[in-house]
């Protein structure tokens, strides 16, 4: 069952132009060149904001508790993962021969800033999310030097810094949240729990118009359906 939260992140994400990269943004541009292709797209986009709109009107809508832990998991994941590839990427610099004084005091500078020990990964969440702070602040002063450390697919090192970061500062939001959700624990869960399913039976109709234009002959292209769909599909999966 899809929950409120990968339907919001879906909805954002058929409104959202700009991709991480050039790549993704040219297939974005395709996806709304597929929806502009289908005459009734705008009547379902219309409805769905504003079912979207109701939503977010109601206290803790988006999140219960169960979910709230999947979503702290995957952010943890994240910035455990690029906290400690960033403290490896330093270390093996640090081991370098011929290392000039200036670039190891940079270095150290570096891990000092972002990622000292391990230890901190193992940290509590509310003590990573104040680090994350802490790192957000110092970015732009290590930003230059991140950028000398490439790391794989063409990034920097300052790809994972804001990665680790972003994760961090994004499990304060969740844990928010969860207060937010709990301290409103007397919502009456129905109107959420309706409003759920007309989104899930609007994007069923939206799907379903699109399939029928693409099968039947009308304006849609052969695999429009799947171009703006399949992001769904992926996260569902997940």
């Amino acid at each position: 069952m899809a929950r409120m939260t990968q339907l919001k992140q879906f909805y954002d994400d058929l409104n959202q132009h700009e991709g991480r990269d050039a790549e993704d943004t040219a297939l974005r541009t395709r996806r709304r060149e597929a929806m502009a292709r289908n005459p009734r797209v705008e009547l379902y986009l219309a409805k769905l904001a504003e079912l979207f709109r109701a939503v977010r009107a109601i206290p803790g809508a988006y999140t219960d508790d169960a979910e709230i832990a999947a979503l702290l998991n995957e952010q943890e994941a994240e910035h455990d993962g690029h906290g400690a590839a960033l403290y490896f990427l330093v270390v093996a610099h640090l081991r370098l021969p011929h290392l000039s004084e200036e670039r190891r005091e940079a270095l150290q500078h570096l891990q000092a800033a972002l990622v000292p020990n391990l230890g901190l990964l193992r940290r509590s969440q509310a003590e990573e999310v104040a680090r994350a702070h802490l790192n957000e602040a110092a970015q732009p002063e290590l930003t230059p030097l991140l950028l000398t450390l490439p790391v794989e697919a063409g990034r920097t090192a300052l790809d994972w810094a804001r990665a680790h970061i972003d994760a961090g500062l994004e499990i304060g939001r969740l844990l928010a949240q969860r207060d937010l959700a709990r301290s409103a624990g007397t919502t009456d869960r129905t109107e959420i729990v309706r409003l759920r399913a007309e989104i899930v039976r609007v994007f069923n109709r939206f799907r379903e118009a699109l399939r029928d234009e693409e099968e039947l002959g009308g304006t849609a292209h052969a695999g429009d359906t799947q171009l703006v769909f399949g992001p769904l599909d992926q996260i569902l999966a997940r």
